[in-house]
């Protein structure tokens, strides 16, 4: 089709490059450019009829983006055995996703999601994290500021000792007893398996202050709340600080 389209323009003598498709499905358009004001307004006012009727509309590349921002979620921590199928699929509970774009970053992968109507982002705005197969991956909306991005991530604390091999799924309700909006078990960068403690995410620094006066217990066994920066004196076995056998290999 885009050779048909710039046969037909190629009577202006301000009509640019070649057109091009941009896009798949019901979101496919052909682009194109003039150089000249009086050509571009005459192409847009009316449909062409040498072109099966196709009309022509004014398109903003910046105001597309914003446009897309609007209906679309950041996602992070998403582990490297999920797959796009997986992640469109846990996110189809929310809205019609129509893009589904995984990246990896470090041993992880970034997620961009699309949904088909901005209707289905405002929720993302309490919303933080969302299960996907028994796995936690952080969400917030794409136009989000770094700023606001940052502030999801400002008042954490671990929870150590919880035992091998379990998923975030196995612990929402301890999420739900000290009102976390977000939790995440760290993967092994060796194993890419569990580490013995996980890290939450809460709303605001009071609410972070009263989780921790909380006594939390995870199938009769005590865990115990670290700083995030206590991190790596957590033993990768037990989860206890200051335990970290040797002849393990996380």
């Amino acid at each position: 089709m885009c050779d048909e389209v710039d046969c037909s323009l190629s009577r202006y003598s301000s009509y640019g490059a070649r057109a091009r498709c941009d896009g798949s499905g019901d979101n496919k358009k052909i682009l194109v450019f003039f150089y000249d004001q009086h050509d571009y307004t005459d192409c847009v006012s009316s449909s062409r009829a040498d072109l099966l009727n196709l009309a022509f509309t004014h398109y903003s590349p910046a105001d597309a983006k914003l446009n897309d921002e609007a209906k679309s979620l950041f996602v992070t921590d998403i582990p490297l055995f999920l797959n796009e199928t997986q992640v469109c699929q846990a996110f189809s509970r929310y809205g019609t996703v129509i893009k589904c774009k995984l990246t990896p970053k470090k041993h992880y992968y970034n997620g961009h999601i699309q949904f088909s109507s901005a209707d289905a982002i405002a929720q993302f705005n309490d919303i933080w994290a969302i299960i996907c197969l028994g796995n936690s991956l952080r969400v917030c909306p794409a136009s989000f500021s770094k700023s606001q991005r940052d502030s999801c991530r400002e008042h954490v604390a671990i929870l150590a000792g919880i035992p091998k091999n379990i998923k975030e799924a196995d612990l929402l309700e301890i999420a739900s007893q000290v009102n976390a909006k977000a939790l995440n078990v760290p993967l092994s960068v060796n194993s890419y398996k569990p580490k013995p403690y996980v890290y939450l995410n809460f709303s605001s620094f009071d609410t972070l202050e009263a989780a921790k006066e909380l006594s939390v217990a995870f199938r009769g066994k005590g865990l115990t709340w670290h700083p995030p920066n206590e991190a790596h004196t957590l033993c990768h076995v037990c989860g206890r600080p200051g335990c970290s056998p040797s002849w393990m290999i996380a």
